[in-house]
């Protein structure tokens, strides 16, 4: 199915096509790497989102809230970027520069189960490493400067993952790529998003 056809038949205008890369990094992340689903019965578990107030953070938090039962949490530093978060549909926002462990303790949420990685992975991956819940997953979208410990989570027998989303274009064989197409159309589906809201397509009103 050619490309422009789908953005077609999901009515994408063309001051919104800067969103499809946010929009399919972040669905990619979340429902092939981390596993979650829309559809379903109600789940009790916990997603942090380290740089929630990004473009693909600000995408991530709105198809994360569809999940049922699952709770968001997202990370920002400045106060205007913790609104953004929150209005976006963020549970609640903590510091990523600041002691993230107490303050996902005192939100009661001291383990979260999956983790996903927006900016600075050199900085936050000890930190997230000891926080994560034991056979929790983290999803980096952002490539490390320096080779990781990937030692800090196989105690926990837990997962670190990657999502580039050019690998299916750079690497898959051209009959399946198709369902990079569906995923685009999906998320022009979903209600109450429908088309994710972005920094991009409304400005730096965070």
């Amino acid at each position: 199915m050619p490309r422009s056809s789908v953005i077609d038949r999901c009515r994408y205008p063309p001051l919104k096509l800067p969103r499809l890369p946010l929009t399919l990094t972040a669905w990619e992340a979340l429902f092939e790497r981390l596993g979650l689903q829309i559809a379903g019965p109600p789940i009790d578990r916990t997603i942090l989102i380290v740089g929630g107030a990004g473009g693909v953070g600000s995408v991530a938090i709105q198809l994360a809230h569809l999940v049922p039962g699952l709770t968001v949490i997202a990370t920002a530093s400045r106060a205007q970027s913790r609104g953004w978060c929150e209005r976006l549909g963020a549970h609640a926002v903590i510091d990523h520069f600041s002691d993230m462990a107490a303050q996902l303790a005192s939100l009661g949420r001291a383990s979260p189960d999956l983790i996903l990685l927006l900016n600075d992975p050199d900085r936050h991956y000890p930190a997230l490493a000891e926080i994560l819940a034991p056979q929790g997953k983290i999803c980096s979208i952002v490539p490390f400067e320096q080779p990781p410990d990937m030692n800090l989570i196989m105690r926990k027998s837990a997962s670190f993952m990657w999502e580039f989303m050019f690998t299916k274009p750079m690497f898959a064989k051209p009959c399946r790529m198709p369902c990079v197409y569906r995923a685009l159309e999906n998320c022009a589906r979903q209600k109450p998003v429908q088309l994710p809201r972005t920094v991009l397509s409304l400005g730096d009103t965070r």
